[in-house]
């Protein structure tokens, strides 16, 4: 494999991709060393191949560069509201600022892109199944729609305690730990620029950049949100997100605190006239312009017309 593929995705991608930082892919590994020059280009390159999913059309029969999947869309009716998933189609980094997706759109006109918006968001809301049922005992109770009723703050001293923000941003002035640093923080934090550089330190000691968290109310209800919490892997599979084994009731807290403004509106669409052809030209979309290579779908595979990777050249 020529090493040029990957010095293109190091140094050519992410500036093309990435006019203003707030529509950059939000890759953490890339964003906490390659940027700063503690890997080498080859690897940062690879890093991008793999989480930017290139490989899932531009294959490759090297396990190392297996592509990231996307999120499972298998009950995508009944966890993501319709208003937010259009508005994600027709523009996916200006509504989920750092989202990995790529403008699949781009090269339609706008009548184009907002006919074939419709017809996706008609299929993808057709997706659904019930959500799993929760039951409680004597020393853990399970209020009936335990979703409906979260305590914001009770969410937020979870959110800071469990770790949430080891990834995602803490409220400023947020105490997050009552222990006192460990002696390797303690180091760090007497040491200026200059002495850590000396050290070899300087990576140790810089601050961890934030996974974004964009629009979470417009996105969930507290119902689709709190069942996400409860288990992050159903629906998104390849996420690094860890399952913290959370209890009902602590799962709607934290989705209390998270969505912090209350939206009463149902996810799912209603299914009208003229619908089923809608969901079927939506269904022919998604297989077509390739979506079936990162979310994977029963009933719904395509080959990619994309060249190998190994006959990828740069132009």
């Amino acid at each position: 494999m020529s090493s040029r593929i990957f010095l293109l995705l190091y140094f050519f991608l992410p500036a093309v991709c990435l006019s203003a930082e707030q529509h950059s892919p939000f890759i953490a590994g890339f964003e906490r060393f390659a940027r700063h020059g503690d890997i080498d280009a080859l690897t940062a390159g690879r890093l991008l191949l793999t989480e930017l999913s290139c490989t899932a059309c531009h294959q490759t029969e090297n396990p190392a560069l297996t592509a990231k999947k996307g999120p499972s869309l298998e009950n995508a009716g009944n966890r993501i509201r319709p208003s937010w998933l259009r508005r994600f189609l027709m523009n996916p980094t200006g509504t989920s600022p750092g989202t990995t997706m790529p403008d699949v759109l781009h090269g339609l006109s706008v009548k184009q892109r907002r006919e074939t918006v419709e017809a996706l968001t008609a299929f993808l809301m057709s997706l659904g199944k019930p959500f799993p049922t929760y039951k409680g005992d004597g020393a853990h109770p399970v209020p009936h729609q335990f979703w409906r009723y979260g305590d914001a703050k009770s969410g937020s001293d979870l959110y800071h305690r469990l770790g949430c923000v080891a990834c995602h941003e803490m409220e400023p002035d947020r105490e997050t730990v009552v222990t006192k640093p460990s002696p390797i923080d303690a180091i760090l934090s007497q040491l200026d620029a200059e002495e850590l550089a000396t050290e070899g330190l300087t990576a140790a000691a810089r601050r961890v950049p934030s996974v974004p968290l964009n629009g979470i109310p417009r996105k969930y209800t507290a119902k689709s949100l709190t069942h996400f919490l409860l288990a992050p892997h159903k629906a998104r599979p390849a996420s690094r997100m860890p399952d913290f084994q959370l209890e009902p009731v602590q799962a709607a807290d934290i989705s209390a605190w998270l969505r912090a403004e209350i939206f009463d509106t149902p996810v799912q669409a209603t299914v009208s006239d003229g619908t089923t052809e809608t969901i079927a030209t939506g269904k022919k979309f998604f297989i077509n312009m390739g979506c079936v290579h990162c979310h994977d779908l029963k009933d719904t595979t395509a080959s990619s017309n994309a060249v190998p990777l190994s006959e990828v050249r740069r132009t």
